[in-house]
């Protein structure tokens, strides 16, 4: 029934053993109770960073709507998910449960009225054996903003004493007061919430159960009316889930249990990575059998029962001063290190006393599976959702050598069409696709790995088994579960993401590499890989060359196409690199190779933003989360985006704001997008070249060639810099409070088109912006006014770079006023001052002197006409629009072309400082 071994199987030990003073240190407590989290370049934890915690709250409710799987029969829910208690002779029997929580008061006035009543009455008969529950409302393991605390923890024996051992160390507060047991989510095997009355409750039973079909069209989860009540039931959702989804990080589990109370009334929930069951509700005082019966089976089972991956155990000390040696040996390689900086590169992947032996077992051995152990210890990468594929990623040690191997931790999707990730690389390895890893095993993770047969009986998730049950109520929104299971991936490549790349050189080389490896998997296996983002290129020191070179990992998600597009309709990828048509897809969108190109150019985009020097230093984070981030929830729970990314193929939005330092990184970049979108550089005054320079372009062979130029030309090797991002929430608890819709940015950039201001009014005077061709940007840095003299004669040689945060858009404006149009007009050459030698005022535009608006407008609606665009005007200055987000996905966004005035260029600067 369980999937798991029977309860009277001896359980698995991970309690600590005794102190002894003339032994080896003991080992404080299972590294599956305690496994560290993945580092970010602060040193934070990857996901769980405090400051994202109320924005991460509410993208976790909206994600467990998607998910969750109630009301379930309370005793459904114990027979299904805990193994009866032992009977017979010599078993305890369970303490009577009449009256068991009548100490609860009737009417709390907080919720600390309700846990002061229940610990005890939990506590004090053993109603759950083997666990202690502490309340943790007040305390957690960090401090500040968004650190976890819920208001009840259960922990075993063993957990107390590491836990204690710490307080004793560090005893007292900085104000003087006595430390107490904090919220440990390392160590926490239950978990309570509490809220005080029963309208806090997120979720809602149907009132009459037995009626046909009443399961099934009610709504689970509460409708509020009011929106002040409504935000505030998501955030409770999402703080139940950031619990969840912080134990499974913390711990090795392959499910995990937790209590929801509401008042008198509580709830049942057992999370895995498909999603969650939750219980029917039930009044745990008027009816205490209920909660009892839980608390006992609980208290009786065993560790794999509780959730624990049985696969995991303990490292012994000669393990860990081999698994330090050897990370030490390979880091001081990858990153040529000594001394200090070599002790802080081996923290990112090890932690004293937390290192861990792991069970993977060959998928290709089916007659006798073979079984591989191998040491692991801080991830480099850490889940922070509770459902999904949960990736681990880990720099493994095989026991007994010191050779290295990279071990990638997974929940795979279990469905028909989907290849294992071993079997698809076994197969580019024998195709010869070059810059991918070798594969050394990989295979399924077995429920009991002391009892392996001929098939293996693997752990998977069990959500998914209760989408259709007759209790089920998925009324009112789209739910989306599907069948995962654990499965280990060992490669042979151990290297660093790019993210960790030295210089420009380095990290134009790699992405080289990448994109070769990506091309040579679609000519010769007919695969798209489909998730091409900034963690699935790595960095290895090749040891003939000494060069790091780009590997392209992670083809989990990859499928072979038909006709040049994938089999299947299903959207996958990395959110911030993914097309803008993978993002807002139609009902017949297929994912091409065109869509991986894109999505490799925004990693190389997002390395150059956010690593190397440029102008646009203030406000950074609220820039790129805008582009790169930003999505829209539509009715039907669905998220759509890549509003800002088809605003970038039409006007350039995001990119001509930087101006690089070093200008083949310009140049890169500029005939990129051109090529990506050339129509959005054809129209004046967005670009000095036409449609038929750049038409046709968009090809791999095309794309390569930038990359092969670049790479020969002389490229800074170490000129990496860490630009502050920390602003994204600045100002904002909540990210997605004063962030722009899809609605809104698409109405004003229909008004930039239309040359209107975002008010609708129309602009009085039409901007000249500069040319965003090869050899020329909109606006010069100093480090850069000679090469752009030598592309632009006309430019001044006095002119000053602006950058200012309080508008990043009229140094733009001003500079751009400056600089030559395509087009020849009468009066051009005194566009540098008035004919009094005055200069016009900053961030106004500037008329072509002797030039009439509306010959103007002519002017250049003939020219659209002459390079095929079709634009009409409609009135004396303002073209008709047409609309770019209805545009077909093969024109690349060649629709909406139009002119843009300098009262809508302020629009970039709404839609930054609307973040």
């Amino acid at each position: 029934m369980f999937g798991l071994p029977p309860f009277d199987q001896e359980p698995i030990n991970t309690q600590s053993p005794p102190p002894n003073p003339d032994g080896p240190r003991p080992i404080p407590c299972s590294p599956a109770k305690d496994t560290p989290i993945a580092r970010t370049e602060n040193g934070a934890k990857d996901g769980f960073d405090p400051k994202d915690a109320k924005s991460r709250n509410i993208r976790y409710a909206r994600e467990m709507k998607r998910w969750c799987v109630g009301p379930m029969p309370v005793e459904e829910f114990l027979d299904e998910f805990l193994p009866p208690a032992p009977k017979g002779k010599g078993a305890r029997a369970m303490p009577s449960c009449k009256g068991a929580f009548n100490r609860v008061p009737m009417v709390p006035k907080d919720e600390q009225a309700i846990y002061e009543k229940l610990i005890p009455a939990i506590n004090y008969k053993k109603r759950c054996p083997s666990l202690n529950f502490v309340d943790t409302s007040t305390r957690s393991e960090s401090s500040g903003l968004g650190s976890l605390r819920p208001d009840i923890c259960a922990y075993d024996s063993s957990s107390l004493d590491v836990l204690e051992r710490e307080l004793m160390e560090n005893p007292y507060t900085s104000d003087g007061k006595k430390r107490k047991i904090p919220a440990h989510f390392g160590y926490v095997e239950l978990f309570i919430d509490v809220k005080k009355n029963e309208e806090r409750d997120p979720f809602v039973d149907p009132l009459y159960e037995d009626d046909e079909g009443i399961c099934s069209e009610t709504n689970f989860f509460v409708q509020h009316e009011s929106s002040k009540i409504r935000k505030k039931t998501e955030e409770d959702i999402g703080r139940i889930v950031s619990y969840a989804a912080e134990a499974c990080a913390r711990q090795h589990r392959m499910f995990y249990f937790s209590v929801s109370i509401h008042g008198h009334h509580a709830r049942l929930i057992r999370w895995d990575r498909a999603g969650a069951v939750v219980s029917r509700s039930f009044n745990y005082r008027q009816n205490p059998e209920l909660f009892c019966k839980f608390l006992w089976r609980f208290g009786h089972a065993n560790p794999t029962q509780h959730g624990y991956d049985p696969t995991v155990a303990v490292a012994s000390e000669k393990d860990e001063e081999d698994f330090k040696a050897a990370i030490s040996a390979h880091v001081a390689f990858q990153l040529d290190v000594t001394g200090d900086e070599l002790e802080e590169a081996v923290g990112r992947h090890y932690q004293k006393e937390r290192v861990a032996k792991v069970d993977v077992v060959s998928g290709d051995h089916r007659g006798s599976p073979m079984i591989e152990q191998y040491l692991i210890s801080r991830p480099v990468m850490s889940p922070s959702s509770v459902a999904g594929r949960s990736t681990r990623g880990y720099w493994a040690v095989k026991v007994g050598s010191l050779e290295m191997a990279f071990l990638k931790d997974a929940w795979r999707i279990d469905v028909d069409r989907m290849e294992q990730e071993g079997a698809i690389l076994r197969h580019l390895n024998a195709s010869g696709v070059k810059n991918i890893s070798d594969l050394y095993c990989h295979g399924d993770v077995p429920i009991d790995i002391e009892d392996l047969r001929e098939e293996i009986l693997p752990q998977c998730t069990r959500t998914d088994e209760f989408v259709c049950a007759e209790w089920a109520c998925n009324g009112g929104r789209k739910i989306r579960v599907t069948k995962h299971v654990h499965y280990r991936l060992l490669l042979k490549a151990v290297g660093y993401s790019l993210r960790d790349f030295k210089g420009t050189r380095e990290m134009f080389e790699a992405t080289q590499d990448a994109y070769e490896a990506l091309i040579d998997a679609h000519e010769k296996c007919n695969r798209l890989h489909r998730d091409i983002s900034l963690n699935n290129v790595i960095l290895v020191r090749d040891p003939e060359t000494g060069r790091r070179r780009g590997i392209l990992i992670d083809w989990e998600v990859s499928t072979v196409a038909d006709n040049g597009t994938a089999r299947d309709y299903n959207r996958s990828g990395t959110w911030a690199f993914m097309s803008a048509d993978a993002l807002n897809p139609g009902a017949q969108f297929r994912h091409s190779i065109k869509d991986d190109m894109e999505s490799m150019l925004y990693v190389v985009l997002y390395c150059c933003v956010r690593w190397l020097p440029h102008n646009k230093l203030g406000k950074l984070g609220q820039r790129m989360h805008m582009f790169f981030d930003q999505y829209d929830i539509e009715v039907d729970d669905t998220m759509v985006g890549g509003t800002n990314k088809n605003c970038e193929k039409v006007c350039r939005y995001f990119t001509r704001i930087f101006v690089f330092e070093n200008v083949q990184t310009q140049t890169w970049i500029t005939k990129a997008f051109n090529y990506l979108a050339p129509f959005g550089a054809a129209w004046p005054p967005f670009g000095a070249t036409t449609p038929q320079d750049y038409k046709g372009k968009w090809t791999p062979k095309s794309f390569e060639s930038l990359w092969t130029k670049i790479c020969k030309e002389e490229l800074p090797e170490d000129d990496r810099v860490v630009h502050d991002v920390s602003d994204v929430n600045e100002g904002k608890n909540d990210r997605y409070e004063g962030t722009l819709s899809t609605k809104a940015v698409l109405t004003r950039t229909e008004a930039l088109i239309r040359g209107q201001k975002p008010n609708g009014k129309s602009a009085k005077s039409r901007a000249h912006h500069g040319p965003i061709g090869d050899n020329a940007v909109a606006v010069p840095s100093r480090h850069r006014q000679q090469e752009l003299m030598i592309a632009e004669p006309g430019l001044s040689r006095k002119r000053k770079f602006h950058d200012t945060d309080d508008d990043p858009t009229e140094a733009i404006a001003a500079e751009a006023s400056e600089l030559p149009q395509n087009e020849p007009s009468r009066g051009r050459a005194e566009a540098q001052g008035e004919p009094n030698g005055k200069k016009p005022r900053r961030g106004r535009s500037k008329r072509v002197p002797g030039a009439a608006p509306e010959r103007h407008s002519e002017r250049l609606a003939s020219k659209a006409k002459n390079d095929g665009v079709g634009i009409v005007t409609r009135s004396k200055s303002v073209p008709r629009r047409t609309s770019s987000h209805n545009a077909p996905s093969g024109q690349n966004g060649a629709a909406g072309r139009g002119i843009a005035t300098r009262a809508s260029t302020r629009l970039r600067k709404v839609s930054i400082k609307g973040q």
